[in-house]
């Protein structure tokens, strides 16, 4: 499946789980925000930000993480919070567009990064922390 099905299809799953999702709203350099308040989650999405649909699906997938593992935090928390939680929200997004089977087996086929990215329609930084993820948690060879 293409990145703009995907990308289309995680749209309608996160309304479907309750996700209040808002496109075309500026988040400032950050292209994507999510926000809980009382147990209540919104997404802001500044799509004219990313130059490609791969690169708003990943964001998209970087924040429906945020809310799936429940790693939101206060603006001014501490730093080491915040990359625990941003590290919890790749994850989750790692999981849900790149399962560990797939990437093994574009691996099969040799290349850098940025082959595996063209490969498998997604970005390379992607691709990149999908590779660290999996390696650590020792799904990949």
């Amino acid at each position: 499946m293409d990145a703009t099905s995907l990308l289309v299809e995680l749209y309608c799953q996160a309304y479907a789980d309750g996700i209040s999702v808002f496109s075309r709203y500026p988040v400032g350099d950050l292209g994507a925000a999510t926000i809980e308040m009382n147990g209540r989650y919104a997404v802001f999405i500044d799509d004219e930000q990313f130059g490609t649909a791969a690169d708003e699906l990943c964001a998209l997938a970087h924040e429906c993480g945020h809310v799936h593992t429940g790693a939101t935090h206060a603006v001014a928390s501490p730093y080491d919070l915040i990359e625990r939680h941003e590290y919890r929200a790749d994850r989750w997004a790692i999981h849900q567009l790149l399962p560990p089977e797939r990437l093994q087996k574009a691996l099969g086929s040799g290349g850098e990064c940025w082959q595996l990215a063209e490969e498998l329609g997604l970005p390379q930084h992607f691709i990149c922390k999908a590779i660290d993820l999996y390696r650590a948690e020792g799904r990949l060879q």
